[in-house]
């Protein structure tokens, strides 16, 4: 996972949100009032993204991530890793395969239901 230096962050709620980035990790990144996931916002090389974070184990085949070359890869297909369960492997659109911890979260394009 990437922290920009110009992060912030709401939710469709649109209670108010923490900037506290150890509380948000707590959370999942899932806003704790109404349990939609926590958008973050930021500009990258004069662009706005507004993007939310998965882990790699909760991501599920179609989903957009933002990785790597920073640019958006759509998932093709998930498989666990050969002989180590804790991670999997994602096979990305234009970019070919990486194995990835399932534990570590990716920057994921919105999809209708976030």
């Amino acid at each position: 996972m990437a922290v920009y230096n110009n992060e912030t962050y709401s939710c469709s709620c649109e209670r108010p949100v923490s900037d506290d980035y150890d509380e948000l990790m707590k959370f999942n990144w899932t806003c704790p009032i109404c349990n939609k996931k926590i958008r973050v916002t930021f500009n990258l090389d004069g662009k706005q993204h507004i993007v939310i974070r998965k882990r790699a184990g909760k991501l599920k085949k179609y989903n957009m991530v933002f990785y790597i070359d920073w640019k958006y890869h759509e998932i093709l297909g998930i498989s666990e890793v050969y002989n180590d369960d804790s991670k999997v492997y994602l096979r990305l659109r234009g970019f070919g395969g990486v194995p990835v911890p399932k534990n570590e979260y990716l920057e994921c394009a919105l999809s209708g239901n976030d």
